[in-house]
């Protein structure tokens, strides 16, 4: 599977309105179904938001990951809804 169809899903979803991102949105978020980090993103803050919800690593880095949500670095994404944390499940690579 290419990188490419993990970041074509997270910008579906962002559109559909079922990510928060960066640190602050995630931590305060309630019932998140996933989160998934940038490959560059703090060690430290990935232990504290990693209690939260389902986590994984990307192979992208905060650049890319931001890159693909319109904005500019993003290094944590939390997704809400159930559906779209199986479709990005089924996008990612370990």
């Amino acid at each position: 599977m290419r990188q490419n169809d993990f970041l074509v899903a997270l910008g579906l979803a962002r559109r559909a309105g079922k990510l928060v991102y960066g640190y602050d949105a995630v931590a305060e978020a309630e019932d998140l179904k996933a989160i998934y980090f940038a490959s560059d993103f703090s060690e430290r803050a990935k232990g504290r938001l990693s209690k939260k919800a389902p986590a994984k690593t990307l192979p992208q880095d905060m650049a890319a990951l931001g890159g693909a949500l319109g904005r500019g670095p993003v290094g944590v994404v939390g997704v809400t809804d159930k559906g779209f944390a199986g479709l990005l499940d089924s996008k990612h690579q370990d």
